[in-house]
């Protein structure tokens, strides 16, 4: 008896939660309808998130076996720095998921603070360069991505190539293989005359 009693109590709660559940979606249905916020998702086709991005937030503590690739990573990085080497360049490639995104991330946290220019920004597999330029010169300088005129991609190196001038800098852009070619003709120019 006490056992058909208790079963009976927790299939009445059981069926006030489906009620209240049902209430909930029928609420947020009506919302929906009302602000019409179907519409908006549907109409922002071109915007993405790359689910790997989201990489570079996890937090240092919660990262296993990174130290020592991240400490090779800083020192050749940095080695070129006493015999002013004008630039240095490394790549981190791998297998999906192995943590290149997350290792490039916690490189830039330790060294952002040894550059006076500084730039980190995802390329997407149909990358746009004016818009990768335009970002660039947007983070290295401290404008405002808008007030950074657009002009050529010429102009747009130019620009980069002048602000750095005489600067130390450093540029991190992962998921460059999409634009490899590309990318290493707008490196070679921007990197003349900067430090």
């Amino acid at each position: 008896m006490k056992n058909s009693l208790g079963k009976m109590k927790a299939r009445h709660r059981i069926g006030n939660e489906i009620h209240d559940l049902k209430k909930q979606i029928i609420e947020v249905a009506e919302r929906n309808e009302r602000y019409k916020a179907r519409e908006v998702f549907s109409k922002a086709k071109n915007t993405t998130v790359d689910p790997r991005a989201l990489a570079i937030f996890q937090h240092a503590s919660e990262l296993v076996g990174i130290d020592e690739p991240k400490a090779e990573i800083i020192k050749l990085l940095t080695q070129g720095a006493s015999t002013q080497e004008k630039m240095n360049l490394v790549s981190i490639v791998g297998s999906g998921g192995m943590g290149k995104t997350t290792l490039a991330n916690q490189v830039y946290q330790d060294l952002k603070g040894k550059f006076k220019c500084r730039a980190f920004l995802s390329i997407s597999r149909n990358p746009d360069m004016m818009n990768i330029l335009r970002t660039i010169l947007s983070e290295v300088s401290g404008q405002r991505y808008a007030d950074t005129e657009a002009g050529s991609i010429q102009q747009l190196i130019i620009k980069i190539t002048d602000f750095l001038v005489d600067k130390s800098f450093m540029a991190i852009l992962y998921f460059i293989r999409w634009y490899k070619k590309q990318w290493s003709n707008v490196c070679c120019q921007v990197h003349v005359d900067a430090k």
